[in-house]
């Protein structure tokens, strides 16, 4: 018990040492948290209510993984159920997700108005990142409704390798709290995960077709 503790502690503190530089923001934006704080982001006026009658519309049919989390995200919390539909349907309300191969390597550009949400993405990455960052936006509002404040983000990564390093050998972890780990890598957009399995001291997985590794 004393270890795990010591773990999850030692988990936060990395994430807190890396949240504390990345979250610093410009004081006319505090209403908005993103971690990492984006690029640019521009507060506009107003906010978007969110409801039922919303589609979420997509033009490339690559980025159904990506649109599917979305969904859940506001299914699971908000109680909504947004169908999705091309964008060429051009609904009234929609959540609009286009390509642009023009932008740069997991860049987005998000932008929010009383009409509806726009999101902009160079590919599958992008766009993951960019609702990560929608998804931080709906928990900085603390009310229990879909409501988001009207604003522009254009963000792109500063570093390609963005890892952490979670160490299995010496320290014992379950399937349950590997998966939240890498969960929380997601959170923050990283996109490594360094996965420490062995060392000379015995091997820590148990593959029944050679048992004499755990020997």
């Amino acid at each position: 018990m004393i270890k795990k503790t010591f773990n999850y502690l030692s988990l936060i503190l990395c994430l807190q040492v890396f949240t504390f530089n990345a979250s610093a923001q410009p004081e006319k934006n505090n209403i908005v948290s993103i971690i990492p704080y984006p690029n640019f982001l521009e507060l506009g006026i107003g906010d978007l209510k969110l409801d039922s009658q919303f589609v979420i519309t997509s033009s490339d049919a690559n980025w159904t993984k990506e649109i599917n989390f979305l969904q859940n995200f506001l299914l699971s919390n908000y109680k909504l159920k947004l169908k999705i539909a091309s964008v060429s349907a051009n609904p009234k309300k929609q959540i609009r997700i286009i390509q642009n191969i023009d932008l740069a390597k997991e860049s987005y550009e998000l932008s929010i108005k009383k009409e509806g949400i726009e999101i902009t993405a160079a590919d599958n990455a992008g766009l993951f990142y960019a609702i990560q960052s929608l998804t931080q936006i709906f928990n900085s509002n603390k009310s229990n409704m879909a409501i988001l404040p009207c604003l522009a983000i254009q963000d792109q990564p500063q570093y390609s390798w963005r890892g952490m390093h979670l160490d299995c050998s010496r320290h014992f972890f379950t399937k349950a709290e590997v998966m939240r780990y890498i969960d929380f890598l997601a959170i923050y957009k990283f996109n490594v995960f360094h996965w420490h399995l062995v060392d000379d001291q015995g091997w820590r997985i148990e593959i029944k077709k050679h048992p004499l590794l755990t020997e």
